[in-house]
């Protein structure tokens, strides 16, 4: 058995689980019966799924600068540095994340007049970033120069933890991701993107696997497809997360020190915005990402 292979586990007792990230619609199809998949193991409504078929490729990958403009700046500050503690705030479905140094608060929206707070937790240093897991946010990862920690929000009144990265040092925000499909999350260090399957509840911490990038911002731009930059470097590289990571196209825009991506859909397909850095002036790209696959 490939130890690489995607691994998803899915809780038959438990009312999410047919939802993300599988979004079975069937017990029959969570069991894995349909081709290609092979149940490995179960026990008290839990069972294990790996994905035998192969991994979507990208065949065709195009970049297309579609706008860019570039200011003076008139202060040396590092322009994308928050404040320490600063607010992090950030939506998905029916739910609201505030973060506020180290707490956490969770908004139910779904009815805005009547919006309210479903539960506030504290994580375990100050909070750099969050984001919720798609499509229905009931998990959501948090990090700082603490660690990333993924908190499990099924059961609204016990939140559940899972430490994935370790403490961080230096001048450095840890940044975090998830795919669009809820599948896969990534995380960072100071070295490395590293990514992670999901289950229903928590990561595989066996699939573990990382991508080199010195101090990185990075953002999903498909289920699969991963835009990565560094700090101080001109140079945005695609890469393919699943398995093993690949890099399957490069982009070479303008060097700043620090650098902020963005992922967004238009009538057209993927946008990404990219904004670099540096002492004297600031540059905004817009790019428009086509990829198809097969699989």
């Amino acid at each position: 058995m490939d130890t690489d292979d995607p691994l998803y586990e899915i809780d038959l007792t438990d009312p999410e689980a047919l939802a993300a990230p599988m979004r079975r619609t069937s017990r029959r199809e969570a069991l894995g019966l349909l081709a290609g998949t092979l149940a490995l193991a179960g026990g008290a409504g839990r069972i294990l799924i790996r994905d035998k078929g192969k991994d979507p490729q990208p065949t065709t990958l195009t970049v297309e600068l579609v706008a860019s403009s570039t200011r003076a700046r008139t202060t040396t500050s590092k322009a994308s540095a928050m404040p320490p503690g600063a607010p992090v705030v950030t939506s998905l479905a029916d739910r609201s994340f505030e973060a506020d140094g180290s707490t956490v608060k969770i908004w139910q929206t779904s009815d805005v007049a009547h919006a309210h707070i479903l539960a506030t937790t504290r994580a375990r240093g100050v909070i750099t970033s969050l984001a919720p897991r798609p499509p229905r946010a009931r998990q959501v990862a948090v990090a700082g120069l603490w660690g990333t920690e993924l908190l499990d929000l099924s059961n609204i009144n016990a939140l559940k933890g899972q430490l994935l990265i370790p403490t961080n040092t230096g001048d450095f925000e840890p940044w975090t991701a998830f795919a669009p499909d809820g599948r896969t999350l990534a995380t960072c260090d100071t070295e490395h993107v590293v990514l992670w399957d999901l289950g229903s509840k928590t990561a595989d911490l066996a699939s573990r696997r990382t991508i080199p990038a010195t101090l990185p911002r990075f953002t999903f731009v498909g289920d699969d497809l991963l835009a990565v930059a560094q700090t101080g470097d001109a140079t945005i590289q695609f890469w393919r997360t699943s398995r093993t990571p690949a890099v399957i196209q490069t982009y070479t825009g303008p060097v700043g020190q620090d650098v902020e991506l963005s992922a967004g859909l238009d009538g057209s397909g993927t946008t990404l915005t990219v904004v670099q850095t540096r002492a004297d002036q600031s540059t905004t790209q817009i790019l428009r990402i086509t990829h198809t696959s097969k699989s």
